[in-house]
Order: C-alpha cells, then structure tokens, then sequence
C-alpha cells in the first residue's frame, strides 16, 4: 500500500532566530517560525497585546506546546523587529549610518504594529537623509560637499545595489508623501551619467539584473518623473541658482572692472562643475574674491532666492502636491 507523500518542502516551515526554548509564543511568516516571549511583544506593541487577548483560548496550531500565530509580513523585517525587542542592547550598536535593512524593517513593523519607539528611529532617519527643506538640505550638504559624492550621510543606501530605488517605493508603500519630492531628486542627481562614474552599474533605465529584487527598480511613473525633472532643473539652474552669473556688473557701482572678470572666470569654472545636484546649493565663500561688497551681495541673495525657488517647485516637477499640501498630511 503506498504511503501518503509528505508535505511539499516549499510548505515546510523552518525555524529561525529569535528561537528561545522557553519561549511561549510563536509568530510564522513566509514559512519562517520564531518562538519568543508573549509579554514582551505586548509590553511594546498594543497592536500584539490586543491580538494576543482576542485570541486567547482560540489556537488552531501549536509546537512545543506554544500557539503558533500567523503573520504576512516578510520574515527578515520580522526577525530583525524580534531580535531588537528581545535584545534592548542592539538599539545602541549602530555608530555611523543607520544600516538599511534595520529602517526599512523598523518603518514597515513599528507602523504596523504600532512599536513607538522603533518606528521614532526609523522617522528621524528619514528626516535627516530626505529633509523637508532647503535650509535642512544646505545644512547637510554645505557648498564644498559634492551632493553625489557625499550621499548618503545618515542611512547605509547602497546605491550600487540600487537601494536609492528601493527607498522611493518604500515610501510610496508606507504613503510617506513628504519625503518623496526629495528622493526622487536624488534618483534624478545620482544618475550615472550625472556622477560620469564609468564603473556604475545603472542608469535610470538599465533593466536590473538577476539577483536584484522587483522594489530595486522604479516603476514607469517616477522614472517618468525623473526623467522629466532632469530636463528641468537642468534648465532652471542658470535662470534660478546661478542666474546672478547673468547679471550685469556695472563697473560704475563698484569702480573698477574686477567683479566682471571674476564673475566670468566664475561662469567658466561652474559651466564644468555644475551638476543637477547644484541646483540646490548655497553661496560658497570661495567665490567672493575679487567680488566688490556691493555685487556681492546682490549675487548671494540672487543664489538664494534661486535655490528656494527650485526647492519650491521641487514637488512639482516630480509630479507631486505642493510642500504645504505635503507637510499637512498626517
């Protein structure tokens, strides 16, 4: 008599890390299972402790003599949101830029299950990597930082594993609609052949090879996006950042006729220097010698009011609500 075949291997759950044998709970995800402490996710999530009260009496599953609960989240953003509340040292472990993998879980998990604390860190983070203002922009990067030299300063993005990508659509899914105006700007500005690296491995359009992931790619509508804001910042920042370059130094108001040759060695040195990411610089102090005090300050206002006016439309030219309308939401 033949046997009944046994469950398809593909339907086997394994067991992961955080597994404590005297756990009394166990949460399984994406065929992945992880025996923890029941008070301590209640202790830091009413989302659990409300699921575990609903629940309690009602198991359809148990091992070890734990109830199993199902979950639908990914099993790595679990094990890394598990490891965290049952080991309070690893908040403390992270010196430099926060590591990717830990925001996204912390982001997707701390919502979701309503962990205050995890989802405070991952929202500082991405304060600071995609900021809401210019003075934050200009703070992080001051004009002798090179914006596609430098980024990121706060997050591990691996741009090279396209994860400037990932990051976009992460926070399409989380609806995170303020920090979108900036993100795809530095999609648009790290474009390979904004950075001329020879040895990147993408452009906007390059089709993601075999081991990336489908969230390493833009979907149709922010390439368009960003497509469509390279043309026009590209545009915008001799009218708007620069456009003090254009402005005539009258030799009557300062003199002598050294603001118009320093103000056209300038011109030749930023038409090389120049990239997408400048159309959001500030003044640079290097620029002031041989600059009389009366053009001077005319040029620093006009860069100025040029940037503000870029960061302005930034929303916009990526298809997006104003920054008003963006900042309100909740």
């Amino acid at each position: 008599m033949a046997s009944n075949p046994g469950p398809a291997e593909s339907d086997i759950s394994k067991h992961s890390e955080p597994w404590f044998e005297d756990g009394n709970i166990i949460l399984e995800t994406e065929h992945t299972r992880f025996k923890v402490y029941k008070g301590i996710l209640a202790a830091n999530s009413s989302v659990f402790g409300d699921m575990f009260a609903f629940n309690q009496g009602d198991v359809d599953q148990m091992e070890d003599n734990c109830p199993i609960v199902q979950l639908h989240d990914r099993a790595d953003d679990l094990r890394v949101v598990l490891n965290t509340l049952h080991d309070s040292k690893l908040l403390k472990e992270h010196q430099g830029k926060f590591p990717f993998h830990l925001l996204v879980a912390y982001l997707r998990l701390g919502r979701k299950y309503m962990i205050t604390h995890l989802l405070e860190i991952a929202m500082a983070k991405l304060a600071l990597e995609f900021p809401t203002t210019l003075q934050d922009h200009q703070a992080h990067f001051p004009p002798e930082i090179v914006l596609i030299q430098s980024w990121p300063r706060f997050i591990d993005i691996r741009t090279e594993n396209r994860e400037h990508f990932t990051m976009v659509n992460i926070l399409r899914e989380q609806n995170l609609q303020r920090h979108i105006p900036y993100a795809l700007f530095i999609c648009a500005a790290l474009d390979f052949q904004e950075t001329e690296d020879s040895k990147s491995p993408w452009t906007l359009y390059s089709q993601p090879g075999s081991s990336y992931h489908d969230n390493q790619s833009l979907s149709f509508q922010d390439l368009q996006a960003c497509t469509r804001g390279q043309k026009i910042i590209s545009r915008l920042i001799y009218n708007e950042t620069f456009s003090w370059t254009l402005l005539d130094a009258n030799v009557s108001e300062c003199g002598i006729n050294r603001c118009h040759f320093a103000k056209a060695f300038l011109l030749s040195d930023l038409a090389w220097k120049t990239r997408l990411s400048s159309a959001l610089s500030s003044w640079d102090s290097n620029w002031e010698e041989d600059i009389c005090e009366g053009h001077l300050a005319a040029f620093r206002r006009r860069q100025d009011e040029g940037s503000q006016n870029i960061w302005n439309r930034l929303p916009a030219i990526f298809g997006m609500p104003p920054w008003e309308e963006l900042l309100n939401e909740a």
